[in-house]
């Protein structure tokens, strides 16, 4: 199960986005030496499931699970005694949602490069033990600078010591070689600006693409009125009409960062149905219709023949699954193709 991590400063909204992506009351929660963050269990939300289920009566959606994590709180004068608590739970994180509380473009970019400099030198700490570790052990066995796991240490030390992150500097396979440490700037990062009480307009979300598009570190990013989000959610579904009025919300507020998470951990969907329901499963982009099949059950995988192949965008577009293969939009494919998103797939294969 993929597992997200809520992190920040204090006073940011953490707790808040945990509460509204969770649907569970925020939880005050201080950092200490016996902290356990809170944890929910969910569902990738998907707002093309919600089309195609119209189009499907009579099943039910199953969406593909994770756990969401908030964490308190921690920066620049967090007692390393306590980050040394934190860090290990934050390591084992595909994802880190970083919340940020800003109204400015200059208040996003400002607050972004000092919580992502935190960050660096967490990992500097963490890379440059490793190299030392690694240099007494090679010691008597050759010389450390012609061992590869020392040389790309090396590197990735020069970089972090040089101010710079490691997610876009890493390629797939080094990532892999250095996956034992764990290093948060090498992780996938979606930046969550809490612009407060003000209503995320196109004049608002210019200014903080201009502050954030070419910032180092951010995989992706959205603006997202977390504090106004909270208030509204706490009043009845029934008297929100007045309120929404009042602060110019005019669509539901949580699901770009709903839908922004799996493109910012680099996945994409594909569905399955049946009589009786409709699933989501989720694979790295670029995986191939057997990596898909193994995402089902492996000996599917194993046994698979060919897979028949449409898009959920057509069905939608169609009006019908019926009218598919008539438009023309049905394809048999083999184990090479590449999953699109929105894929829906029948896989035949051998028992």
């Amino acid at each position: 199960m993929l597992r997200i991590c809520i992190i920040g400063p204090e006073g940011t909204g953490k707790s808040e986005l945990f509460g509204l992506l969770s649907g569970e009351k925020p939880k005050d929660a201080m950092l200490s030496e016996t902290f356990t963050p809170p944890l929910a269990v969910l569902g990738f939300e998907n707002a093309q499931v919600d089309e195609l289920m119209k189009l499907l009566p009579g099943r039910t959606a199953k969406h593909t699970q994770y756990s969401l994590l908030d964490f308190p709180g921690f920066g620049k004068g967090t007692p390393p005694k306590l980050m040394s608590r934190i860090l290990p739970e934050l390591r084992k994180a595909d994802l880190a949602v970083v919340v940020l509380k800003a109204q400015s473009g200059a208040e996003a970019a400002k607050a972004w490069q000092a919580f992502h400099q935190e960050l660096i030198l967490t990992d500097y700490s963490c890379s440059e033990s490793a190299l030392t570790n690694l240099r007494t052990r090679l010691k008597s066995v050759k010389r450390a600078e012609d061992d590869p796991r020392y040389k790309l240490l090396a590197q990735v030390v020069a970089m972090l010591e040089a101010g710079e992150g490691l997610c876009a500097k890493l390629t797939p396979e080094e990532r892999t070689e250095l996956g034992d440490l764990a290093l948060l700037t090498a992780k996938p990062l979606l930046l969550v600006i809490n612009t407060g009480d003000k209503v995320v307009d196109a004049a608002l979300h210019d200014e903080l693409s201009q502050a954030l598009d070419g910032e180092e570190g951010i995989t992706r990013w959205v603006a997202l009125p977390v504090d106004l989000a909270a208030e509204l959610a706490a009043i009845p579904e029934g008297e929100q009409g007045e309120f929404k009025e009042l602060y110019g919300v005019t669509e539901p507020l949580l699901p770009p960062v709903q839908d922004a998470l799996l493109p910012t951990l680099g996945h994409i969907s594909f569905y399955t149905y049946n009589e009786k329901e409709l699933t989501v499963w989720t694979v790295p982009d670029g995986s191939t219709a057997v990596q898909a099949a193994g995402a089902i059950h492996t000996d599917i995988a194993k046994g698979f023949i060919r897979a028949e192949v449409f898009n959920a965008a057509d069905v939608i577009e169609l009006g019908s699954p019926d009218k598919i293969k008539p438009a023309g939009k049905h394809r048999l494919e083999g184990k090479e193709y590449l999953i699109r998103n929105g894929d829906i797939i029948t896989v035949h294969f051998s028992k």
